[in-house]
């Protein structure tokens, strides 16, 4: 059975760290690959659109070995929750077993239906040494060197425009498009998927 590690996250943008930490995991898990699963938070409202965090996610793992990118989240209509979208991804990949990866201040039992998550899937933890630790029976594997954060990225950005935490090439999308500046305007979906179309 194939062993896919699943990191999800805002990645409002995507930095060198979020990569990074996919290869760790699945060197480090003995995983054939890992996805990463841009998130439609319902609890942010400052969030750059799902299609371009898409996007920048492509960007950033086109070069790393064994990483891909699910939009599975951003594909659903209605609220996002962890265990829909692990049951959609076990309903349509019958042959793989997934390990849901998260940080270490992650408290599962307080999302929807979490006691069930733990019980139906593997979890691991990937610790950021100095960070908040939740201490559970959840086995964590240590990310070193992992202060390249989307809140750095986007300080950055908004000052000088550049960022070092990011891809070369995420950074000229960003660019591009004119992400992350003072006067950022953000698409709804709708407008977002009018304008692809056209």
């Amino acid at each position: 059975m194939k062993r896919v590690g699943l990191l999800g996250g805002t990645f409002d943008p995507p930095t060198l760290a979020h990569v990074d930490a996919a290869v760790r995991a699945r060197e480090e898990l003995g995983l054939d690959e890992v996805w990463l699963v841009p998130a439609r938070p319902v609890h942010k409202s400052d969030v750059t659109s799902g299609w371009h965090r898409l996007e920048m996610c492509r960007i950033a793992v086109r070069d790393a070995l064994g990483v891909e990118v699910s939009s599975v989240e951003l594909d659903r209509a209605g609220v996002s929750r962890s265990y829909e979208t692990l049951e959609a991804l076990t309903a349509a990949w019958r042959d793989v077993e997934f390990t849901f990866l998260i940080g270490d201040d992650v408290d599962v039992l307080s999302w929807w239906r979490g006691q069930e998550c733990l019980e139906k899937w593997n979890f691991v933890r990937l610790a950021r040494p100095g960070g908040r630790v939740i201490q559970d029976e959840i086995p964590r594997i240590v990310r070193e060197g992992c202060g390249a954060s989307s809140t750095t990225a986007r300080a950055d950005l908004s000052k000088t425009g550049h960022s070092d935490v990011l891809d070369t090439a995420v950074e000229e999308y960003i660019q591009t498009n004119g992400l992350y500046q003072s006067n950022k305007v953000l698409l709804d979906f709708g407008t977002e998927m009018r304008e692809l179309v056209q």
